[in-house]
């Protein structure tokens, strides 16, 4: 995995982390957020390595990103 893209994925994971504890979020709120199921937004959270684990879409970070600016940053 090229350090770019590795980069990237820390990134996403950063983000999604601090929307998460800066609205005191669970899984299923930030999966609605997020539009994904609340099992794969589990597995962002999930230890690397793991048969669970996966990175966090870049899509998933621009979903977010647009309803925070259009929705007030409380959902």
């Amino acid at each position: 995995m090229s350090n770019a893209v590795r980069k990237e994925e820390v990134d996403n994971l950063d983000f999604v982390t601090k929307v998460r504890d800066s609205h005191s979020m669970n899984y299923k709120e930030l999966a609605r957020l997020a539009e994904y199921s609340e099992e794969y937004v589990r597995s962002w959270f999930a230890q690397e390595g793991s048969a669970k684990y996966r990175p966090v879409p870049d899509r998933a970070v621009k979903i977010i990103k647009l309803k925070l600016k259009s929705e007030g940053p409380l959902i």
